[in-house]
Order: C-alpha cells, then structure tokens, then sequence
C-alpha cells in the first residue's frame, strides 16, 4: 500500500466502503480532526475536506451505509456527518439525541436502512447511563430507543447477528461481578432479550464476531486470574436455539480489542492480538491460523 498522507495515531476511525478506505480522526499526543481516503481501484490516497465534527475528540464512531460514512464524536454535545467518497464531500447531519459518542462507549451499525448507535457509559464516573438512538437516512432524522435491561461498563463488544444486534460486555460495576453479559436488541421490534452467557461467563473482553450463521467467542480474561490471565478457548453460539458449542482451543490466547470490532472475512474469523499478531478460526472446519507479528514495538489498544 502507498504510505498515506496523514500522520501515525491510535484510536482512528477506520471504514471500508467496500471499494476505498476511510480514516478519520484520532490521537498522537494530541487529537486528530484530519483524515485520508485510499481508493482501492486506483491504489492512492487523498485527503479528506475540513469535516463538520468536533475537533477536540479524535475518537470518532462511524458506519458505511452503502453511499456515505456516517460519523459521530463528541462528548457533551455530539456531532454527526457523513462523507460521500463519490462527490468527496461532506454534510452535517443533525445533532444526534445522545450524550457522548466516544469510541470506548458506542458502537454504529446500519441495519434495515438505517443507522442505530448503541451507546453504554459516560466517562470518568463510573456511571453507566445507556443511549440507543436511530438515524433514519432518507429523513436525516434522529428517534431515541429503547435501553438496555442491563447497564455495561466501557469497552463492549458488539455486532450485528441476523437481524439483531449482540452486545457483549462486563456489566457496569465490574468489580462485584466478574463475566460476560450478552443482550441482543432487536431493531425491527425496538426490544431487547437477554442471551445465555454460557461459556463467557467466566470471562470479559473476548473476541466476538458473527460468522453469518453463528455468534463466535473467543478467549478473553479469565475471571480469577491476573490481569494478564488470558484465555485461549472458543465457543459458538446458535442465537436461534440458545445452544453454544465448543470449538478447538486456539493456538495462543487471544482478547478483544478495546476500541476495534473484529472481522468476519465471508470464511474465517479474523482478529489482531494485542502484540500485533493476526489470528483467523475458519468454523466449518474448525482449523485455526496464526500469522507473524507485526512489525515495530508497538501493541493495539
């Protein structure tokens, strides 16, 4: 790939729009409110236009839609846009019913033609006061929806699954109860239902993917363990029955990312460890992959 004309940072938005790749936003020693744009087809990159966003919080969240980047950032008055990378322009979306949009708290999905956030916690408070609203695109228009049962702590996993969305994370005083709780919110019906926790009970942060059939677990902290107690074991679980299975233990131990989802590739289950290596599950034949380390001496976070 051409070196991208932005500078090295962490805590990026990162987007595939199926033919390019949008960057945005994060934090070196200061925050970020440049981005850059690399177009597959032509293999170069641009950078993007003055964005109508917050330009103190690099930490933006944001979805492909199909035609543009819907981005959200901002804590204490959260801004929205989205960027056409056909017009390579933007526009200002209004202001979102939502009380931060940090990437450590919400997570964006677009489901059903429309995009949902699904937000857990504020921060330094400890508190956990949950937002869940929906952009509907053809209006530009924002409806609140419904909370969680649950409240979690920061850091969540999320994805979507079928026509649900799977939340998976510690609940809000992760202290008193160690674990996994997993919730599925349901768009169509705006409700949500509470999913056996089975095997990520007795563990927080895994990785968490839907393989298009089946809700993939995997690793994670070990409750009981040190801090660096990291599990190497993998579950699926059947949404539709409730019933999980066991897969092989992986090659090494893994965890979640703390700001990144990971990836299904159409075949495997893709994640990078913490260390800078990438490992892949494949579940129709339960085989595992273990790539080489990234280079430098940096870890992901």
């Amino acid at each position: 790939m051409p070196e991208a004309p932005i500078s090295p940072r962490f805590q990026h938005l990162a987007v595939s729009t199926g033919t390019g790749l949008f960057i945005w936003g994060g934090h070196d020693d200061d925050s970020k409110s440049d981005g850059a744009y690399l177009d597959s087809t032509t293999n170069t990159w641009q950078m993007l236009p003055s964005a109508p966003l917050d330009g103190d919080r690099g930490d933006a969240i944001g979805v492909w839609t199909g035609h543009e980047v819907v981005v959200l950032n901002g804590v204490e008055g959260v801004r929205a846009a989205a960027f056409d990378p056909v017009s390579f322009t933007w526009r200002r979306l209004p202001t979102p019913p939502l009380a931060n949009a940090a990437s450590a708290m919400n997570r964006a999905f677009f489901v059903d033609g429309a995009v949902i956030v699904i937000g857990v916690a504020t921060e330094g408070d400890g508190k956990a006061p949950s937002q869940v609203a929906r952009l509907d695109l053809a209006t530009s228009v924002w409806t609140p929806l419904a909370n969680p049962p649950v409240e979690f702590s920061a850091f969540f996993a999320a994805t979507t699954a079928a026509d649900e969305i799977v939340v998976v994370g510690r609940r809000a005083n992760a202290k008193a109860a160690c674990g996994s709780i997993m919730l599925a919110y349901h768009p169509a019906t705006n409700t949500w239902r509470e999913l056996p926790v089975g095997p990520a009970g007795d563990r927080w942060s895994p990785v968490v993917a839907w393989t298009g059939s089946e809700l993939f677990v995997g690793g994670g902290h070990v409750c009981g363990g040190s801090s660096r107690s990291v599990s190497p074991t993998a579950d699926l679980l059947d949404l539709s029955t409730g019933i999980w299975r066991h897969a092989p233990d992986a090659p090494i131990a893994l965890e979640g990312s703390h700001r990144y989802d990971e990836v299904w590739t159409g075949h495997s289950v893709a994640t990078i460890n913490r260390d800078g290596t990438p490992v892949l599950f494949d579940p129709a034949t339960n085989a595992w992959y273990v790539g080489a380390a990234s280079r430098g001496d940096s870890t992901f976070d």
